[in-house]
């Protein structure tokens, strides 16, 4: 009868929620616990020498077609952007090829 009651069930399994708590922080608490593996020397051997930080600067890399930061194109955008620099390039380099191909361009347009 007053075994079973509502009350009397609810506080059993309150009980067994708060004992699986119990034993899952406990679990956890035991693996952190654990000391951390540190590589022996052999497998260390095979490993490549650590930088040196007397300089700020890593590497470098080449310039590529990547968009700044923040600032998103799509793809006919980039390669305009491109072939303007490729343009602007040959201007400095060698003005009267460009000069022909922007009367090869004026041509084509006409």
């Amino acid at each position: 009868g007053e075994l079973l009651s509502g009350s009397t069930i609810r506080t059993v399994a309150l009980g067994g929620v708060a004992l699986a708590a119990m034993g899952m922080m406990l679990m956890l608490v035991k693996r952190s616990a654990k000391p951390i593996e540190l590589p022996t020397a052999q497998e260390v051997v095979g490993l490549p020498p650590a930088l040196e930080s007397q300089s700020d600067l890593v590497g470098e890399a080449d310039e590529g077609a990547a968009a700044m930061v923040g600032i998103e194109l799509d793809d006919e955008e980039l390669k305009y952007k491109k072939m303007l620099e490729q343009v602007q390039d040959m201007v400095k380099k060698s003005p009267s090829d460009a000069a022909a191909l922007l009367n090869r361009w004026v041509a084509t347009e006409e």
